[in-house]
């Protein structure tokens, strides 16, 4: 079930790192002297969580929600909250001098050739951190999910020969 979810998420991310249009949740920005409207908890889980945050700028989202935007080490950041305040996940989004060894050796031990040229991490309650590796060759780009040590493809583009 664990896996389910986070295929669902990874798919949502997935949608949004394409560029495939997401108005079902069109964020409305909240400026820093409405802060008052923002849920509670999910300020005191915000605060808790990302006390190095810079930037932060939040916005209500149409099913009630919370998506608050910032930066903290130099990454950028999207983290969720739920109507009520409760964090739904975060989302890093970095170049390969920030992923992690470990995850990095798993990308490279089979794509080799490739460049790794943008990473999306995830992490949600309950659940491992999830890495969505955009890597591309001469041919190709992919999108990977690294979770657990695990690998997986989950869209190949494949490019157009230049004329």
């Amino acid at each position: 079930m664990k896996k389910l979810h986070l295929a669902a998420a990874a798919f949502l991310l997935l949608a949004l790192v394409v560029g495939q249009k997401a108005d079902a949740q069109a964020p409305q920005t909240v400026s820093a002297g409405s802060l008052l409207f923002v849920n509670t908890r999910a300020l005191r889980n915000f605060g808790k969580s990302y006390s190095s945050a810079v930037d932060a700028e939040w916005q209500a989202l149409k099913d009630g929600g919370w998506q608050v935007r910032f930066v903290s080490d130099s990454i950028r950041y999207r983290a969720l909250y739920s109507g009520k305040g409760n964090w739904l996940f975060t989302i890093g989004s970095y170049n390969e001098n920030r992923l992690p060894r470990d995850v990095r050796s798993i990308v490279k031990t089979t794509y080799y050739d490739y460049a790794i040229t943008y990473i999306d991490e995830v992490s949600a309650p309950g659940q491992p951190t999830t890495y969505l590796v955009q890597i591309q060759d001469e041919k190709a780009i992919k999108i990977l999910q690294v979770a657990d040590g695990e690998m997986e493809t989950l869209r190949e583009l494949v490019k157009l020969a230049a004329r």
